[in-house]
């Protein structure tokens, strides 16, 4: 299986693999990532540590430093995506970072900036925004400041 972040293997449904099981496009092969499912309405912040797939409604932050970031072609977040590596094939309203690449595919539209050192947009995929491709460190250090405080324990009294 491939594992180049910009061009992910995705199983199709006779092909066996997560796809079969979720009908969801996954990024890489390896443990199962979590799903947030169709359906389902989110309001607030997402913070994981392992891959994620959303085919749901977000209206908040998804904070993902160290993992990867699959919107699904029914997935809508209204926030800002952090993630290591972020395919998009659903509607993102917001700012897009990611530390290692960002990937818009075909039917795709996203409406935000993209900060990543790596960023491919297909053929088909709707942009409004603006490219940075030299300060994604920065952002990703802030996100996983993010991460961090939002985990750790609070200090005793």
């Amino acid at each position: 299986m491939s594992r180049d972040p910009i061009r992910p293997r995705i199983h199709a449904p006779d092909q066996g693999g997560p796809a079969a099981q979720t009908g969801i496009p996954y990024v890489r092969p390896g443990p199962r990532p979590g799903v947030l499912a169709r359906g389902l309405v989110v309001t607030g912040d997402v913070v994981a540590d392992e891959d994620l797939i959303v085919s749901a409604r977000v209206d908040g932050c998804i904070d993902l430093p160290d993992h990867a970031l699959t919107i699904a072609p029914d997935g809508q977040v209204s926030g800002q995506l952090f993630a290591r590596l972020v395919v998009v094939a659903g509607r993102v309203t917001g700012n897009v970072t990611a530390s290692e690449s960002i990937e818009l595919v075909d039917g795709a539209t996203v409406e935000g900036d993209l900060t990543a050192p790596r960023v491919g947009i297909e053929l088909g995929a709707t942009f409004q925004g603006k490219v940075e491709m030299r300060r994604a460190d920065a952002a990703v250090r802030v996100a996983r400041y993010r991460l961090e405080r939002k985990t750790s324990p609070a200090p005793a009294p």
